[in-house]
């Protein structure tokens, strides 16, 4: 009887027409996700450049040392 349920389950929604029901979700799950990492991946790109700007008033920047070996090389 137990092992019955799943077949059961699965039968009636087929007839309701809901069969592909696990597939649409996924497909909502994975659209939400690519929106979530895109957004993640805007917001560290706009930080980097803040804080890139934000060094380079500070005077730390990779570009003085690649300068300075340059001059003494």
């Amino acid at each position: 009887m137990g092992k019955a349920v799943p077949v059961l389950i699965g039968f009636l929604a087929s007839l309701l027409g809901i069969g592909g029901l696990a597939d649409k979700v996924l497909g909502v799950i994975r659209k939400i996700r690519q929106r979530i990492e895109n957004a993640i991946v805007k917001f560290w790109t706009f930080v980097k450049g803040k804080a890139g700007k934000l060094l380079n008033r500070l005077g730390v920047s990779k570009k003085k040392k690649d300068d300075e070996k340059c001059e003494k090389g």
